[in-house]
């Protein structure tokens, strides 16, 4: 099997691309480059393709940074860590440094305190020893950055929100003070399953997800338009369009936030 990949982002509305909180990562990995033991399975693994979006908070300290931090190491294969915890404790110490270094002012220096925020959710394809035909696939979450697994035009699979209501909520985060995830184990969802040709993984933070959500719940085609989303601009044309749009309840279609997307087709 091989894999089709689109991903593009996008800022807020009056917003310059370099204040974009939201991050993405595409890590496809040579067949032999990392093997590793499924305990469960009693069988040997070898990661093919991983992706990962994050969505920092715009509201805490070097949101962006942190963000593009997550992705970089979901690729690297922090989800395969014997401990998240000593994963996360190297790249809090690099976002650290790096506010430590650029906060002048006061009320910076006072935000880096309180520390940076972030979504991520990030999906590994692996095939396995003992079935090298079959393509597997794992999905770990946080947040309410989602993906949803599309077969045959059906939403089979929707990660880690399935109700466009849920995203009302505030969501938990990956923080880059450990105080603020003692409970993180609790808090990570994973999911895993197996691919099919045609099968499509895709991955949005979560204006767009709840976009997605009520638009196939109230009108049943948002499979079929991000099926048209082919180029860096049809996709900004749409968040374009239905950010202006207006709901039945008189809100916009989609809220004015950062955007990213990642569609993954087994082919």
């Amino acid at each position: 099997m091989e894999f089709g990949v689109f991903h593009h982002r996008l800022p807020k509305a009056g917003h310059d691309f370099d204040e974009c909180a939201d991050n993405i990562q595409i890590e496809e990995l040579p067949i032999d480059s990392a093997y590793s033991t499924d305990a469960e399975a009693n069988s040997t693994i070898v990661p093919l393709l991983r992706a990962a979006i994050a969505d920092g908070a715009t509201d805490s300290a070097f949101p962006s940074y942190w963000s593009a931090l997550l992705v970089n190491a979901y690729s690297k294969g922090m989800c395969e860590s014997d401990s998240w915890d000593d994963a996360l404790a190297e790249i809090r110490q690099l976002w650290q440094e790096h506010a430590d270094a650029r906060a002048k002012a006061w009320y910076v220096r006072e935000k880096v305190v309180q520390g940076a925020f972030s979504t991520l959710v990030g999906v590994t394809f692996y095939s396995r020893a003992d079935r090298p035909a079959e393509l597997g696939w794992r999905v770990c979450a946080v947040g309410d950055s989602c993906i949803f697994i599309v077969r045959e035009n059906s939403l089979i699979k929707s990660i880690p929100i399935d109700d466009f209501v849920q995203f009302r909520s505030r969501p938990y985060l990956l923080a880059t003070n450990e105080q603020d995830n003692l409970n993180l184990e609790e808090k990570l969802r994973h999911h895993t399953g197996v691919c099919s040709t045609g099968d499509q993984f895709l991955l949005m933070s979560d204006a767009l997800a709840c976009w997605f959500l009520r638009r196939q719940s109230q009108h049943g085609d948002a499979i079929l338009v991000m099926n048209a989303i082919v180029t860096a601009e049809s996709l900004e044309d749409l968040v374009h369009e239905q950010r202006a749009a207006r709901c039945e309840s008189g809100y916009p279609a989609m809220r004015n936030d950062d955007v990213a997307f990642v569609r993954i087709e087994i082919k």
